[in-house]
């Protein structure tokens, strides 16, 4: 959670980060990675939306035996969110 804060919040330090772990060297090749970045999600709730649309499209008797929750679980980051503890690094 911390580190994508400061990838949300710190532009510079992300560029940084990106050309020391993942090689991105180019500056336009990492502005161009940071700005695509920033469709991330502050909470990264599982893609509720995409998991039914897959049920959607792959809709047979055998996915009818299951439900969306079963392919996640989402109490943890649920867990987080409500505790602040999230929203403590954006402050």
């Amino acid at each position: 959670m911390e580190g994508l804060a400061l990838f949300h919040q710190d532009r510079e330090l992300a560029l940084r980060v990106m050309a020391k772990w993942n090689g991105i060297t180019d500056t336009e090749t990492a502005a161009h990675a940071y700005e695509r970045g920033q469709w991330m999600p502050r909470k990264p709730y599982p893609c509720y939306e995409g998991i039914d649309n897959t049920f959607e499209m792959y809709d047979s008797n055998e996915m009818r035996k299951y439900k969306p929750t079963d392919f996640y679980d989402d109490s943890l980051i649920r867990e987080l969110d409500q505790s602040d503890f999230i929203d403590s690094f954006y402050k």
